[in-house]
């Protein structure tokens, strides 16, 4: 981190005279950034899980390449939108897979190709996740909303509601309107089939997927958290 450090500082020097250089910009509104800094090049979207499609596909369309963190998304049409977006844009796109990409993992994939442990006919996976609170009821009482923060922004797509401190600071993982909870933040890169499963659990059925309309033909109710409906104001 020290070293990173120095070398931005190093970089900006070369940039900007002495006296020059005025420190980073900062924006509450991913919009605003867009609109003034004609010079990014490249958005790394780190924000909530609700906010990642929308702030990756507004900077697509400013041919700004993008890093998303994971998951990519939270919804199957988002997923599927996000990447129609990155064809027609034609900017670089990549989602951090973290675990996935280490090399401890691609060893355990030699492994397992080469034969070394035999052949494999079951996977156990474990994790210490979640260490949010999951599966509670949601709030009714209505909190203050702590200075200086935009709730309303903070919500963008997602239903409206009171503000109140069982959605955030990190907790907002635990709730579907904001998060994917602990499977899908861990595992779940971007798939359309995990996204499906989320979606069957939510359902409680087996679905029949009719992936060129993006349809779940046998249950009606599945459409709600395949294409939920954005607040007013807000679209892909």
């Amino acid at each position: 981190m020290q070293r990173d450090g120095l070398n931005r500082t190093r970089y900006y020097a070369k940039q900007k005279r002495s006296g020059q250089y005025r420190g980073c910009a900062a924006y509450s509104d991913f919009r605003e950034l867009l609109d003034r800094e004609k010079s990014v090049d490249a958005v790394v979207v780190c924000t909530t899980d609700h906010w990642h499609a929308l702030v990756a596909v507004a900077a697509m369309k400013k041919s700004k390449h993008v890093l998303c963190q994971k998951p990519m998304t939270r919804t199957v049409y988002e997923a599927r939108r996000m990447a129609e977006v990155a064809r027609e844009t034609g900017v670089a796109t990549q989602v951090v897979v973290g675990n996935q990409a280490s090399e401890a993992t691609r060893l355990l994939c030699e492994w397992i190709w080469d034969g070394a442990i035999g052949p494999v006919r079951q996977v156990i996976n474990w994790s210490s996740r979640p260490y949010w609170p999951q599966g509670v009821e949601r709030p009714k009482e209505t909190q203050p909303v702590p200075n200086g923060f935009d709730w309303d922004l903070w919500l963008g797509p997602s239903p409206e509601r009171p503000f109140n401190h069982a959605y955030l600071p990190f907790v907002w993982r635990g709730w579907y309107d904001f998060g994917g909870g602990a499977n899908f933040e861990f595992s779940g890169v971007v798939t359309e089939a995990l996204l499906l499963g989320n979606v069957a659990l939510r359902s409680g059925q087996r679905l029949l997927w009719d992936r060129a309309n993006l349809n779940a033909v046998n249950v009606a109710s599945a459409q709600q958290y395949i294409q939920p409906d954005y607040r007013q104001g807000w679209k892909l």
